[in-house]
Parts: C-alpha cells; sequence; structure tokens
C-alpha cells in the first residue's frame, strides 16, 4: 500500500459485509470495522464500496453494520465504542446487554480460532461440527433467553414495543436455529425438530430470509 500511496492519489475500495458460504453465519466486520476505514482514511481512500447481501435487511447485526458504517465513513475520529452503544440500546432496548454479551462471545470464539488455524473471517466459511460443538450452541442461548426475558418482564414496554424488540431478537437468533439443524439435530426428538423447523422457517418467512447463500435456498438445504 504505501508503494501505491507514492504513485496515486484517488483509491477505491471494493469491502465484504457478509459471509457468501453461508448467509446465517455472523461474519465477524464488527472486529475489524474501525480499523479497516481508519486505513482507507488514513492511505486516501476516497471510494468506499461495501458489499453485502442482497435478500434480506434482517441477517445477523445487518442495521448495526449499516449505521456504524455510515457513521464513521462521515467522521472517522468518532468514538466506535460510544456508537456502538448507542445503537444496541436504541435498536435493541432492554435486551441490548444480551446481544452486546452474544457479540462479545462470537469475538471470543473467532479469536480463538484464529489462534489455532489462522481464521479472520473468511467470505466462504460455513458451519462445521468442530468449531460450533452443542456445548457452544447452549450457551448462546442462554445469552438470549436473558435477552427474551429482559423484553417479557420489562413493565416499562407496550405490548407493541415488546413485538418489535422480540422479533429484532428473533433475528439474531437464526444462526443459534440453523446450528441446531444442520448439526444437533440428533439431541431433539422427532416432536422437537419439527417444532424448531416450523419456528425457524416462520422466522426467515418474516424475515425474507430465504436463502442460505447465493445460490441455495433454505428448502434444499435443510428440508
Amino acid at each position: 500500500m504505501n508503494g501505491w500511496k507514492a504513485l496515486a492519489s484517488h483509491f477505491a475500495v471494493w469491502d465484504y459485509t457478509v459471509n457468501f458460504g453461508e448467509f446465517y453465519h455472523p461474519f465477524p466486520s464488527w472486529m475489524t470495522m474501525y480499523d479497516n476505514l481508519k486505513s482507507y482514511y488514513d492511505y486516501g481512500y476516497v471510494d468506499i464500496f461495501n458489499q453485502g447481501n442482497s435478500y434480506s435487511e434482517h441477517l445477523a447485526f445487518y442495521w448495526f453494520d449499516m449505521w456504524m458504517r455510515t457513521r464513521l465513513c462521515w467522521d472517522i475520529h468518532a468514538d466506535y465504542d460510544k456508537l456502538a452503544e448507542e445503537f444496541l440500546t436504541a435498536y435493541y432496548g432492554v435486551a441490548s446487554d444480551c446481544v452486546k454479551e452474544y457479540m462479545d462471545r462470537l469475538s471470543f470464539i473467532y479469536l480463538k480460532w484464529a489462534e489455532k488455524s489462522g481464521y479472520t473471517g473468511k467470505l466462504g466459511a460455513t458451519a462445521t461440527l468442530d468449531k460450533w460443538p452443542i456445548e457452544v450452541v447452549e450457551s448462546l442461548w442462554t445469552i438470549f433467553n436473558k435477552g427474551y426475558s429482559a423484553i417479557e418482564n420489562s413493565s416499562s414496554l407496550s405490548a407493541e414495543r415488546k413485538q418489535v424488540l422480540k422479533e429484532r431478537l428473533d433475528y439474531e437468533t437464526v444462526f443459534c436455529r440453523f446450528l441446531e439443524l444442520k448439526l444437533h439435530s440428533i439431541y431433539f426428538s422427532r416432536d422437537e425438530l419439527i417444532e424448531k423447523i416450523d419456528t425457524f422457517e416462520a422466522i426467515c418467512k418474516r424475515g425474507n430470509l430465504g436463502g442460505l447463500r447465493s445460490w441455495t435456498t433454505i428448502d434444499e438445504e435443510i428440508l
């Protein structure tokens, strides 16, 4: 980059914000977003194209990623942590602590992978049993259940607001639900699996989450 900077003054970047291997798989851009954008700024980039998915606005952390990138592109010197806190509190409400804990847990998992295999957020990553054992999935559900409880037990929220927050949390749970169906179906009875499939399909239909990756549908992968 230093060599190119000596030769040119106008740079453009094509960046990625989604895992094309499995759209449901959270792409850990929140871990590097600020550093990447700051590097673009320092090197003099004036055009930034962020390629995400074209299927749904309800993939993991979609609105967080969009809002944060917009704000940081407007002011790269803004405080990342304060911006993140502002968005999560406004968007997830009483479940924001749960979502922050979920993101921290995912960050811990991804960093452990990086130590072992050099994983840094591959665009074509797919969920495998060695990386997502049932114990990890259960630990993620423990976090989400705290969020659902916070919403349900809040005395200050209207029924309508509770429903909005619940649906937003539902979309973040899609990956866990997908892991249960793809990797851990042996742990559930037939009736439990039917219920899980029905719930998974209902959330995906509501959020227009119809494709697992660019070339397949949910029906082709799961059912």
